[in-house]
């Protein structure tokens, strides 16, 4: 085989960091929430330290945006899974019963910290390892790399739980982070445009930094839309990971392999979608795309909510597989014309702004979601696919 077939190109390294690093996050969901529950006896204590993830997540991504337009995109994607990966071994190897509350807090927050950092590099660099045409591709198959791994990472970590404990399961969680350092580390990325010097160093002034980037958005009132609407694909996934173990529950008799099989579903929906998504947007233009892909979301949470009697488990099974589809279909699309549309010395910002709304956006619809759950699941499920429409509703008259 010639030599030239056996490069490895800088989206394969990414695609493995990606891979690595979402298999450490699948352990991680399993074994902090195992290790916090072992220790407390109480579900309490994993809620809390949620909420304090997502209160340092968000206050950060003020400071994120302008330190990832300043450059360096490479090193703080890098830097950031070596500190977690860190934190993480160095916590497994220190856990007692009675510092465990503390040790998991500690990684949470360091985890936390890194993650906004990270998340805006990450959405920077694709344009440039990924230019042009490509760039719809890397974004759609990075996607299946996120399912796939997750779905990795809660397998592992079940045997890893099932025959070693939890200390060993935590310590592989940081290895694969520091395994993603590493791939990020081997990754040739382009030298990216970085926003002009302020006049004392080469890093931007918060404050002006974040007052250009509302400049910008009052002149470009579209990418404003944008940066608030591709959320909509991000929230509809919150919305099925919150229902999914309900419906388990319910119509399963709780059975952990239906979990499982329900969560795969919507990865092979991913997966096959992935390859698609180039094809729908040089037919449909980018706009019906990403409206196609939500619809299928939305038809997909009404089989969902009224899937019943023999069929059952067939249409549960198809929901997810559609689920799956759409949502990259749409996420795919979304997320490359946001990164094409804005300037390359404001991605940063850009994305950190729209995490921002994320978290928002997932404090006051996720417990309202829950809440009527609580009431009626079908109800539930019905009010997250009545979101999804509204989001529909809002991209059809904002042209």
């Amino acid at each position: 085989m010639p030599i030239s077939k056996l490069t490895i190109k800088p989206v394969d390294y990414m695609y493995g960091a990606i891979l690595v690093r979402n298999i450490g996050i699948g352990i991680q969901n399993l074994v902090i929430a195992r290790l916090l529950y072992d220790a407390t006896h109480s579900a309490v204590d994993f809620g809390l330290v949620l909420v304090l993830e997502n209160l340092i997540v968000t206050s950060l991504q003020l400071f994120a945006g302008p330190l990832v337009d300043g450059g360096r995109q490479k090193r703080i994607m890098a830097t950031a899974d070596v500190l977690t990966g860190a934190i993480i071994c160095v916590a497994s190897m220190s856990l007692t019963q009675q510092t465990v509350f503390q040790w998991i807090v500690a990684a949470v927050v360091v985890m936390s910290i890194t993650k906004p950092f990270f998340s805006s590099a990450a959405f920077a660099i694709g344009p440039a390892i990924a230019p042009g045409e490509t760039l719809i591709r890397y974004n759609s198959f990075s996607v299946v790399m996120i399912q796939v791994g997750q779905i990795i990472g809660v397998v592992c970590a079940g045997i890893f739980l099932g025959h070693f404990g939890s200390t060993p399961t935590f310590f592989l969680n940081g290895l694969a982070y520091i395994m993603s350092a590493g791939l990020i580390g081997m990754t040739r990325i382009p030298v990216i445009e970085a926003a002009p010097d302020s006049g004392e160093k080469q890093r931007l002034k918060f404050f002006q930094g974040w007052g250009e980037f509302v400049e910008h958005l009052q002149i470009d009132r579209g990418l404003m839309w944008q940066l608030i609407l591709v959320n909509v694909n991000f929230l509809l996934v919150l919305f099925v990971n919150v229902a999914l173990v309900p419906i388990v529950a319910v119509d399963f008799h709780g059975n952990p392999y239906w979990l499982s099989i329900l969560d795969g579903s919507f990865a092979v929906g991913a997966f096959f979608s992935s390859s698609l998504i180039a094809s729908f947007i040089t037919r449909w233009a980018t706009r019906r795309t990403v409206l196609g892909g939500l619809i299928v979301q939305v038809m997909a949470f009404v089989g969902l909510a009224l899937g019943d009697g023999r069929l059952q488990m067939g249409i549960f099974l198809l929901s997810m597989l559609s689920m799956g589809m759409g949502n990259t279909i749409s996420l795919s699309a979304f997320m490359t014309s946001l990164q094409t549309r804005t300037p390359p010395v404001m991605r940063g910002r850009t994305a950190a702004a729209s995490k921002t709304v994320l978290a928002i956006l997932s404090m006051i619809l996720i417990p309202l979601v829950t809440q009527v759950q609580t009431l009626s699941l079908q109800y539930g499920i019905l009010l997250s696919a009545g979101i999804g429409l509204l989001f529909i509703v809002i991209i059809l008259v904002f042209r």
